[in-house]
């Protein structure tokens, strides 16, 4: 797996935990600290979106498909059916291989 791909994984489940720590213990420095790393992980997923399109680099963004299986949270009920079409982009890179 490349070191950018890992990086994804790294910054989602980084952002994972500390969305659970912001929950467990109301303070901003959480609240701000999950803003960034979620923000790193959208920033980085979109780039290397856009790079795979233009020079099919990295070839194995199909791994991050797995996060796509979060998106299923969203057919629990009182969740937002947003979680479904988030991750459904994610779902994406799982079946297209």
């Amino acid at each position: 797996m490349l070191n950018r791909i890992e990086k994804i994984y790294t910054l989602f489940f980084l952002s994972i935990i500390s969305l659970l720590l912001a929950t467990l213990f109301p303070l901003l420095f959480f609240n701000v600290l999950t803003l960034i790393l979620f923000l790193g992980f959208a920033i980085l997923t979109t780039y290397s979106t856009m790079e795979y399109v233009i020079s099919k680099e990295p070839d194995d963004l199909w791994k991050i498909g797995f996060i796509g299986l979060f998106g299923l949270i969203g057919l629990i009920p009182f969740f937002s059916m947003g979680f479904f079409g988030f991750f459904g982009f994610f779902a994406y890179f799982g079946f297209k291989n």
